[in-house]
């Protein structure tokens, strides 16, 4: 089976189209999209090419034959040249750091990692430090070949990278918020005058959790804040604690509000630039006023109104959750042609 690209859509493709028609096209636009990738990933999410209960040995087979490595660099240059998978891990300057050099530098995108480290609120915590940034984890990186077999197996089972893997990436999100390499005084001034109290923690949050492949990526605002917060979730307590008892209606205001960004063409840095100046969250209005003006001028520039931005958000998230399962395909395409 070969996987095309052609009639998968790639990430962000609604709004290119959108921002070259003209806005009364828009609602027609986004209806037929809607109807378009709800097939799609709906067939998508019912294909197989490997069961479940045989990816894992699998994995474990092309390692004792010394496949590993190239069924690995396999995977990745096809994944990188057939779909968007990584474009997130480029932008953030995370791609070689965990697909090129299986984390084996303890760093990532700059950012020095400190392992095994005792009572951290969740697996892994950002020291946001502008001088001295930190991840620190509560677990060990494994060996590249270790890492190598987690990510194939990961990938070719949920399309997600493995947990440590995404752990990593969230703390690395982190350090986009903060003034570093090319911020401006603006950045530096927000950051440290403007207020860095409890009203700010939904919005970095709710960046790190929804950048990248990780976690519960794929969901609606709604089905994503209560996986989070549920009691039954793995990641409930130490996102609780994290949220300081943020009200809900704030949480959902703030992954809203990074949802839209990225769907309308915000990169993981232009987010986190964004959060590093405007974090403010009026209670009266019940929105992040500068952030949501933002969106705003940019839902203008696509030719849509608020009822559009909402429909491209969902279009975004279906674009997106294609990339992963063809992903997931193209890893268990791989895995059984090394075996066969």
């Amino acid at each position: 089976m070969s996987i095309n690209i052609e009639v998968l859509p790639r990430a962000n493709e609604t709004l290119n189209m959108l921002r070259n028609q003209p806005s009364v096209q828009a609602p027609g636009i986004l209806s037929g999209r809607i109807i378009l990738l709800e097939l799609k990933n709906r067939y998508l999410e019912q294909t197989n090419l490997l069961p479940a209960r045989y990816v894992n040995p699998q994995v474990g087979r092309i390692s004792e034959t010394g496949q590993l490595g190239s069924v690995y660099d396999k995977v990745v240059q096809r994944i990188g040249q057939e779909t968007d998978y990584f474009q997130e891990y480029h932008e953030a300057g995370a791609f070689d750091d965990i697909f090129g050099r299986q984390l084996q530098d303890r760093k990532i995108g700059g950012v020095k990692i400190k392992e095994n480290v005792r009572k951290l609120p969740g697996n892994g915590q950002f020291n946001n430090s502008v001088m001295f940034p930190r991840i620190k984890l509560d677990f060990e990186i494994p060996d590249s070949s270790q890492v190598k077999a987690g990510i194939l197996s990961s990938v070719a089972l949920t399309g997600l990278p493995p947990l440590n893997v995404g752990t990593i990436f969230h703390e690395l999100v982190h350090r986009l918020q903060i003034p570093g390499k090319g911020a401006g005084v603006l950045d530096y001034v927000s950051y440290y005058f403007i207020g860095r109290g409890y009203w700010d923690i939904p919005l970095v949050e709710a960046q790190a959790y929804r950048t990248g492949y990780c976690n519960t990526r794929f969901s609606s605002p709604e089905e994503f804040i209560a996986s989070l917060t549920g009691a039954k979730s793995e990641y409930s307590q130490a996102y609780d604690k994290s949220l300081y008892q943020v009200k809900q209606d704030e949480i959902t205001v703030a992954v809203k509000s990074i949802d839209s960004l990225r769907a309308l063409g915000y990169s993981p840095r232009d987010i986190g630039r964004v959060l590093m100046r405007y974090r403010m969250f009026n209670r009266k209005t019940g929105t992040y006023p500068a952030i949501q003006r933002l969106i705003d001028q940019a839902a203008e520039e696509a030719n849509l109104d608020e009822a559009g931005v909402n429909k491209l958000v969902h279009v975004d998230l279906m674009e997106r959750n294609l990339q992963r399962l063809q992903a997931r395909l193209i890893t268990q395409e791989e895995l059984l042609q090394a075996v066969a």
